[in-house]
């Protein structure tokens, strides 16, 4: 368990071990998996208010790992811009864990690719911090739904499966909401 993790290759291999990798695989798989509720993190915006993700209870989430620096991550904004558009006065949200160590480099994205859903600030080397430990981010982007009971349904889905599902949910949450009379 002492030994390097060799294979891994963000800012923080040389302190990796293989424990403490595996410490964290087995967390993912027994509290990271549809069915299991999402772990609550807190932290400050990207403007430096602070919030919670649980502030969205309520609605269905869609939790975006992403940083400037990663291509994959500012390829799918345009997809993000538009299912943001297209739940706009439903019951979701799309949040953001920025994972870039400058502050102004996640600033300069955000403007210049239009994102306008709050991100978490993480300011710490890549992959760190305690919000992608908490969801044990192992590359970027990570993407996590979660109902509007604060439930994990699906994990590193894209594209049109991500869009179903996203609709499927919302659905859910409209109709037991008007069914509750609210």
């Amino acid at each position: 368990g002492d030994c390097p993790h060799a294979t891994t290759k963000s800012a923080r291999a040389k302190a990796v071990t293989l424990g403490e990798t595996a410490k964290a695989n087995l967390h993912e798989l027994r509290n990271l998996r549809a069915g299991k509720t999402a772990p609550d993190v807190a932290g400050e915006d990207l403007a430096g208010a602070k919030f919670k993700l649980s502030d969205s209870r309520g609605r269905v989430t869609l939790l975006v790992f992403w940083a400037s620096w990663c291509g994959p991550c500012m390829a799918a904004v345009p997809h993000e811009n538009a299912i943001a558009a297209r739940f706009k006065n439903r019951p979701f949200a799309l949040i953001g864990v920025n994972g870039d160590s400058d502050e102004a480099a996640a600033l300069k994205a955000v403007e210049k690719a239009g994102i306008s859903w709050r991100s978490f600030r993480n300011l710490k080397p890549t992959g760190t911090g305690p919000i992608p430990a908490a969801y044990n981010v192992r590359s970027w982007p990570t993407v996590y739904v979660i109902d509007h009971k604060g439930v994990i349904r699906a994990k590193s889905i894209y594209g049109k499966e991500l869009d179903e599902t996203l609709e499927e949910l919302i659905a859910e949450a409209e109709a037991e909401a008007a069914k509750a009379g609210k």
